[in-house]
């Protein structure tokens, strides 16, 4: 966590950082007072509730249209009636209700907090402390639940990178977790901390042989714009990529990219292998299923032992922390 307080009694936020601040708050806000309303169901827990509006606040962010953004919006309202069985007039009344209240403003050592001291330092030294607050505000709603900052191991990218003959870039990262020096990351203010542009729009301008390592954020829109992204790419350029995502269920882009020439995959049982957390710093032995895809050097042969070598060391990873504990 953060423990600089020194350095956060020296921090004047600027106009644009107030505004910023007071609209994060507000979504905050939002999410609590419609959790309220919510819990007369006892169908829902904070915990998930806070999942749905992570997915739906980082649909919403790499959406490029709004009319992309109302369906996202109308999506949200139709699951949450279904989840909780209610009409979609209900819910569309709490939400509502929600956004017309004035909420107080968060401190912003409240929003420092949020991210581990030795990022923060780092990010800090690297930029100065007024960049690392334009960031911490940019990130905060991201980071109300761990999922989005989940990632393959360290050593692992360091791998990946060293075994690879082509460039190698981290397609889903931020200036907090990415693990190599080229990578893309969601806001174009990044670029400061050395970003690429998102990938949905990078890898439009990528006219060369790379490998790709992807692990997008979890959410059926962006998993599908990633994988129709990946195989035009695949198509136009004969790269390599190494792809982590869920199990998704009558979901024909992944039958597309699992079914893809030459490309191999392997499931991993949940328990049964490790994740890097940014939140904490620390691997830890994650909760659900996952595949390992991977397509390498257009051979079927090396692409499974791309993703068998993979599997490997995230199982040897969840054996040392199950001795540990």
């Amino acid at each position: 966590m953060y423990t600089r307080p020194c350095r956060c009694s020296q921090i004047t936020l600027t106009t644009e950082q107030q505004k910023l601040l007071d609209s994060i708050s507000s979504i905050i806000g939002w999410t609590d007072f419609v959790y309220k309303g919510l819990a007369n169901s006892n169908s829902i827990t904070y915990s998930k509730w806070l999942k749905v509006v992570n997915k739906y606040y980082t649909d919403t962010l790499n959406a490029q249209t709004n009319n992309a953004r109302r369906e996202i919006y109308n999506a949200l309202v139709w699951q949450t009636a279904a989840k909780l069985s209610v009409t979609q007039e209900i819910i569309n009344t709490i939400f509502k209700e929600g956004k017309k209240l004035n909420y107080p403003s968060l401190k912003i050592d409240y929003v420092l907090a949020r991210y581990d001291s030795t990022v923060t330092d780092k990010l800090i030294t690297k930029k100065g402390l007024n960049e690392f607050v334009n960031l911490a505000l940019r990130y905060y709603v991201l980071t109300i639940t761990e999922g989005l900052f989940l990632s393959l191991p360290k050593e692992l990218y360091t791998q990946l990178l060293l075994s690879s003959q082509l460039p190698v870039l981290e397609c889903y990262a931020s200036p907090f977790n990415h693990c190599l020096t080229d990578y893309c990351s969601l806001f174009a203010e990044d670029v400061i901390y050395g970003a690429l542009p998102r990938f949905d729009q990078f890898i439009d301008m990528i006219h060369y042989p790379v490998r790709l390592v992807l692990n997008p954020p979890y959410t059926p829109r962006i998993m599908q714009i990633c994988i129709t992204k990946l195989l035009a790419y695949m198509n136009r350029e004969k790269g390599e990529f190494i792809m982590v995502m869920p199990i998704m269920y009558n979901f024909p882009e992944l039958n597309e990219l699992l079914s893809y020439n030459n490309t191999a995959y392997t499931l991993l049982q949940y328990g049964m292998y490790t994740l890097h957390s940014f939140m904490t710093c620390t691997d830890i032995v994650a909760p659900m299923k996952l595949y390992i895809v991977a397509n390498i050097e257009g051979s079927y042969q090396k692409s499974v032992a791309m993703v068998n070598n993979i599997a490997l060391h995230l199982r040897e990873g969840a054996n040392r922390l199950a001795v540990e504990i």
